[in-house]
């Protein structure tokens, strides 16, 4: 999507979204009326949901690697670039300043970054094994 923008008519520069490498869908479902539902129809709604997911990032990589290519092929003068490290290290710490400031405010959103912290604190080990350094060692370049 980000060659529709038309970016790279006004500036030669590519850089990745600082949350790649790739943002996860996520579906926000009231629990109260979910509980109401009979089974069946939970499990189907959560079966979709899963599949959905899993079927938006397939799609997101193979055709962003498609846009890559021709990007890359069509516009020779763009240059791919990552952000400064400066500038990635004052995002994360205005991104966790929000997420405390607004964390204050809800009980719900206190208890979600609770649980999604849990949870990167468990597989961030296991993403820089089998992502980044499967990538770092197997660079084609």
């Amino acid at each position: 999507m980000d060659i529709k923008m038309g970016f790279h008519k006004i500036a030669p520069y590519y850089y990745t979204g600082w949350h790649e490498p790739g943002a996860e869908t996520q579906y926000l479902v009231n629990k109260k009326v979910f509980n109401k539902l009979p089974k069946d129809l939970q499990e189907i709604l959560l079966q979709s949901m899963r599949v959905s997911a899993y079927d938006m990032f397939i799609e997101n990589n193979y055709l962003s690697g498609i846009a890559l290519q021709d990007m890359l092929k069509n516009y020779p003068n763009i240059t791919i670039q990552s952000f400064p490290k400066e500038v990635m290290d004052e995002m994360k710490r205005v991104n966790l300043d929000l997420r405390e400031k607004l964390s204050k405010k809800s009980v719900l959103l206190k208890e979600i970054l609770v649980h999604q912290n849990n949870y990167l604190k468990q597989v961030r080990p296991w993403t820089e094994m089998s992502d980044y350094l499967y990538v770092k060692d197997n660079l084609s370049k």
